[in-house]
């Protein structure tokens, strides 16, 4: 069972890849010092907004292993605007995270859609708002 509940199937493949990537950037070179071999792995963690609750109960179990939390919390739209999931920004769960010490780093997903991404990258012309299409 996965640390923060149940994932979306859409979301296994990348989160394995970043699990992955993170544990390869975070394993000790052949040779680091022994202050460096010492010191503890820390990793980063999502906090989905549909399991918010049981996500910031095990967190807050093993916060120890922890450097940062991404909430996921803002959804970017169509048009490159960010809107909030439910849950977003809830005092329990940043007073939680911020109490152990650990970074809140929130989570802006995009669904996947590289138009959306583009959309927002896109360079506008002279005069043009910087929100919407």
């Amino acid at each position: 069972m996965p640390v923060f509940g149940v994932w979306p199937r859409c979301l296994c493949l990348p989160a394995l890849a970043l699990m992955l990537l993170a544990s390869v950037l975070s394993w000790p070179p052949a040779a680091a010092s022994a202050e460096t071999v010492a010191s503890p792995r820390k990793v980063t963690g999502w906090l989905p907004y549909w399991d918010q609750a049981r996500g910031l109960q095990s967190f807050l179990a093993n916060a120890d292993l922890y450097s940062s939390v991404s909430p996921f919390w803002y959804e970017m739209s169509t048009t490159g605007g960010i809107s909030r999931y439910p849950g977003a920004e809830d005092a329990t769960v940043l007073s939680g995270i911020r109490g152990k010490g650990v970074q809140v780093l929130p989570t802006i997903t995009n669904d996947f859609d590289p138009v959306r991404v583009a959309r927002c990258w896109r360079p506008r012309p002279p005069g043009r708002p910087t929100s919407g299409p």
